[in-house]
This record gives C-alpha cells, sequence and structure tokens, in this order.
C-alpha cells in the first residue's frame, strides 16, 4: 500500500481512490507500506513489514516497527525511530532525533544539529553537517561526524 499525503493520486492499494482531508497521522499494515507526508506535523507508524516512510515537510514524528524499514525525515525537525530489525534512518534537513533500535542500523542526521542514538546492534552513526550528538549505545558501533 502506498500513502501519500502531498498527492493522493499516487496512492495504492487499500489507499487507492481515498481522499484525505486534515489527516496527519496515519499507521501502515502488516506489509511493506510506503507512506509519503505533506506540509503538515505528520504521524506514521509503518507497522509490521518492510517499510518506506518519508515525512515531507514539517515537524514529523515517524515510527518504524518490526521490519527493515527505510525512513526520511525530510524538511523539518523530525524525530525517527526505526525499532526493531535492521534500519536505515535518514535525518535530512532540520534539527532531528534519530533513535535506531535493537539491530544494526545505519543512521544519518543530515543536515543541522541533531540527536543520535543507535541502541542495541552494530550501527553506523553518520552526523552529517551541524553540531551533532552521537551515542552508538550497546555493540561495536561506527560514529561519524560531519
Amino acid at each position: 500500500m502506498t500513502v501519500n499525503l502531498a498527492n493522493l493520486a499516487l496512492n495504492t492499494g487499500d489507499a487507492k481512490g481515498d481522499i484525505y482531508i486534515s489527516i496527519e497521522q496515519f499507521a501502515g499494515s502488516t506489509f511493506g507500506d510506503t507512506l509519503i507526508g505533506n506540509d503538515g506535523d505528520n504521524v506514521f507508524n509503518g507497522g509490521a513489514g518492510n517499510d518506506s516512510i518519508d515525512g515531507g515537510k514539517g515537524k514529523d514524528s515517524l515510527y518504524g516497527s518490526t521490519g527493515a524499514d527505510t525512513i526520511h525525515g525530510g524538511i523539518g525537525d523530525d524525530s525517527i525511530e526505526g525499532n526493531s530489525d535492521s534500519d536505515t534512518l535518514f535525518g535530512d534537513d532540520g534539527q532531528d532525533t534519530l533513535s535506531g533500535g535493537g539491530e544494526n542500523d545505519v543512521i544519518n542526521g543530515g543536515a543541522d544539529k541533531d540527536t543520535i542514538g543507535g541502541d542495541g546492534g552494530n550501527d553506523t552513526l553518520i552526523g552529517g553537517a551541524g553540531d551533532d550528538t552521537l551515542d552508538g549505545g550497546t555493540g561495536n558501533d561506527e560514529l561519524e561526524g560531519g
């Protein structure tokens, strides 16, 4: 299923043909979903499955849940949590807070001042531009400043 709040014509699966007015919070299914935000402050929970989430603009809260997820914060000060499984997280523009979860995650802060936590697993944390805070947590982690 694809849910694109910025362009409803791109919705697929159960979301195809649906119209969303003033909707900024969405939960995915137990399968691999694609959730794309708009200019609002979106709250997305990918649910189970290998999900792709993009917050778009706004101050977003993005959660991966189970599955190997890829999450982009987009423009804005975002909060991103990969949760379980090996996730790939991107803060993009804004002062973001990113947290990997229990597996081997790759976390990129992007521009601006970010706070990045690897939690468990053997993680790769990349600060990018800005005055970032990196905490690998448990495991054998690789930390790269910007």
